[in-house]
């Protein structure tokens, strides 16, 4: 008879998401966060944080910091990865 292997899987992500007045303009905050397990060791941590500053009303600059974290890496990858991410916007 075959052992029993059991893959438990489980998954949290909460987003907070604000705005900050600073004198004459506001800037919207937002941070993500994603944990989750796959098997019964490997937990992976997944981050992103950034603002969000309109230049006008279509167009937009952003800027977020994006970190990674996984407990059993594949081969031989880094267990960490930080991001930092700039990009310009157009809402239509």
């Amino acid at each position: 008879m075959l052992p029993r292997i059991s893959k438990r899987s489980s998954r949290g992500s909460p987003a907070i998401t604000s705005t900050r007045s600073v004198y004459p303009v506001s800037v919207p905050r937002q941070h993500l966060w994603n944990r989750y397990s796959t098997g019964r060791t490997n937990t992976v941590v997944k981050t992103v944080s950034g603002v969000r500053y309109e230049i006008t009303d279509l167009l937009y600059l952003n800027a977020s910091l994006n970190y990674d974290w996984e407990a059993e890496p594949a081969g031989t990858a880094k267990s960490s990865d930080l991001a930092l991410v700039v990009g310009v916007g157009v809402e239509f």
